[in-house]
């Protein structure tokens, strides 16, 4: 009996350069799915919201700019004034200043103002334009005007 040498399959050049082919077939239909998918994403969409964020910040600049040259606390909050606050809202009609219970906020359009996950120790507030309408038993009467 005779034994031939075992030898290992070598791919011949014709199939090796079928291989290469597939390949550079399969990256470029890949490439060309990603360029389709990219041109159909609707970049836009950020333009937009920056844009109306830009606008809406430009909007109260001339409150932000008040509340800046004549800063107020809690104690001196005088009606008609705008504040650059942290409030703290962490349900409907609750509402404090930097979170502090003791300086409780009562809002005349409280529907628009954000939510905030406060709560006890941990928690955290939101930096908002208002204007102060005056002191109520509750506390400082706001008007909420926007989030910054």
């Amino acid at each position: 009996m005779s034994t031939s040498p075992v030898t290992s399959p070598k791919a011949s050049p014709s199939n090796s350069g079928r291989q290469d082919a597939l390949r550079r077939a399969a990256f470029a239909s890949l490439a060309a799915i990603v360029f389709v998918a990219l041109c159909e994403f609707p970049w836009s969409f950020f333009g937009t919201q920056i844009s109306e964020k830009n606008t809406a910040r430009r909007a109260v600049a001339p409150l932000v700019e008040q509340a800046k040259l004549w800063p107020m606390t809690y104690e001196t909050a005088e009606a008609g004034k705008p504040v650059v606050w942290c409030v703290d809202h962490p349900a409907k009609g609750v509402s404090y200043l930097s979170g502090r219970q003791s300086q409780p906020l009562v809002w005349s359009n409280d529907a628009q103002v954000p939510i905030t996950n406060g709560g006890g120790s941990s928690s955290w507030c939101a930096d908002v334009v208002a204007v102060v309408e005056g002191r109520v038993p509750q506390g400082v009467k706001l008007r909420f005007v926007q989030q910054l």
